[in-house]
């Protein structure tokens, strides 16, 4: 062990590497070391400058720094010898030991010990940090990092979130979802970028599929004209491989055509046709057809909307851990609904409760009660969460009222209401976009008004 030598404290320099870069505020531990001195040694490494013996600080820069305010001349310090390397590795895992990084000097340190020669698995074994925790603090590094480190210093952000940003593999769509971290709109970015990188994965194979199947391109104006049937419903391409949203194959069984979204509204949806056997093509108006077209699109995007909502919600339910705090709050959620199922005559998600108690045979049987019952003795932990929003019976629902043939209107979804309610007081933020939904003043609303309708 290095002996302790008292040095003068005008010869110890801050180091350069550290990756601590606020010290915080000082005052109280300047307080105490006028009255108790300083009761730990630095350690230093030696960095002769201009024929004087100068040391630079690994271990101790809040004490020094401390120690100058109340006026010390001299402190005790610890004398090593350590390469670049060693002493970054040794700066880093001090500050982490004593929980003194932010996230934005965490990964910046990790990129540091990696960009003088260690390897993710040294600096995790150096660290305590799992390799893939390492890897995954390295990757932050690629964000912009004027704002990674601006984001962090004045929001409230999660480990979690950070890590959520990994899922977008375009650097300049996770900068943009950066922008959102740590307000009520970073799920819905997410969301929306996740979904638009599905879509751009999937393009290619329902193109090929297209091609597979000799289906031809119609324009727009074709979709409304009456020249073509409209086989099946919206397939969404970032759904692609999901059971349920690719073409049945009896849909090949005559010649196929189809329209692909281009707008921001209906991106990655594909509708597929067949040509209109029954009449010849009825000449419309083009004001009508026009209005149809605006129609149709408010409501695709209203549909749209209430998957992604739906989505949000759903995903928090799944991650929400049940703890003795938030207990009361879930039992809130039991009681407004059975209260809403009694009262609405609500339908409860039958097939979630039936996967919660573990029962596999949906069909009728006799001792189905039973059968539930002994199930939904075995319910524990966070599926107790799980199990009162499969009462309320979530779904892509949105706040909305009238015929498809007419532009979409507000209507209050006192169902939604109650489910919103009710995930707020367990944490859940609303969206910009959800809560306009739910208020009725989202833009596809006005839809109607912007075609001169009143």
């Amino acid at each position: 062990m290095a002996d302790i030598v008292m040095l003068p404290i005008e010869n110890l320099l801050p180091h350069p590497l550290n990756p601590r870069k606020d010290l915080g505020d000082l005052t109280e531990l300047a307080d105490s070391i006028r009255t108790q001195g300083v009761l730990q040694n630095l350690t230093v490494v030696p960095e002769p400058l201009e024929g004087q013996d100068k040391y630079r600080i690994l271990i101790g820069h809040r004490r020094h720094a401390a120690a100058k305010l109340a006026g010390l001349t001299e402190l005790p310090c610890s004398v090593v010898w350590m390469d670049k390397k060693e002493q970054v590795q040794t700066m880093l895992i001090e500050n982490m030991q004593r929980s003194d990084l932010t996230v934005y000097e965490q990964a910046q340190g990790f990129q540091m010990m990696l960009d003088l020669g260690s390897t993710v698995e040294e600096i995790a074994e150096k660290s305590g940090f799992s390799a893939s925790t390492v890897r995954r603090r390295v990757k932050w590094m690629e964000l912009d990092q004027k704002k990674f480190k601006q984001v962090t210093d004045e929001r409230q952000i999660s480990i979690t979130d950070l890590d959520s940003l990994s899922q977008i593999e375009d650097i300049a769509a996770r900068n943009e979802c950066l922008d959102k971290i740590g307000t009520r709109d970073f799920d819905m970015a997410i969301q929306k970028a996740v979904k638009r990188q599905n879509i751009d994965v999937n393009m290619p194979k329902v193109k090929e599929w297209l091609k597979s199947v000799k289906a031809k391109k119609i324009n727009d104006n074709d979709r409304w004209n009456g020249k073509y049937d409209s086989v099946g419903s919206t397939i969404y391409i970032d759904k692609w491989e999901e059971d349920g949203n690719k073409p049945k194959d009896d849909i090949t069984k005559e010649p196929v055509f189809y329209w692909l979204g281009k707008d921001s509204y209906d991106y990655g949806q594909l509708r597929l046709f067949h040509e209109h056997k029954k009449a010849p093509p009825v000449k419309r108006p083009q004001e009508e057809i026009d209005k149809e077209k605006a129609v149709r699109a408010a409501w695709d995007r209203l549909e749209s909307l209430g998957k992604t909502t739906f989505e949000l919600r759903k995903k928090f339910i799944d991650g929400f851990t049940v703890t003795k705090k938030n207990e009361p709050q879930v039992i809130f959620g039991a009681v407004i609904a059975g209260c809403y199922n009694a009262i609405g005559y609500n339908s409860s998600d039958r097939g979630a409760l039936y996967t919660l108690a573990g029962i596999t045979d949906t069909g009728y049987i006799p001792e189905r009660e039973e059968k539930f019952f002994e199930g939904f003795d075995k319910v524990s932990g966070d599926d107790w969460v799980k199990l009162v929003y499969a009462l309320f019976g979530d779904a892509d629902i949105n706040c909305s009222s009238g015929y498809r043939r007419e532009f979409p209107k507000f209507d209050h979804n006192r169902k939604l209401e109650l489910i919103y309610r009710w995930l707020s007081t367990l944490g859940y933020k609303m969206s910009t976009e959800e809560a306009q939904m739910l208020s009725g003043d989202h833009e596809v609303y006005k839809a109607g008004e912007d075609n001169g309708e009143v």
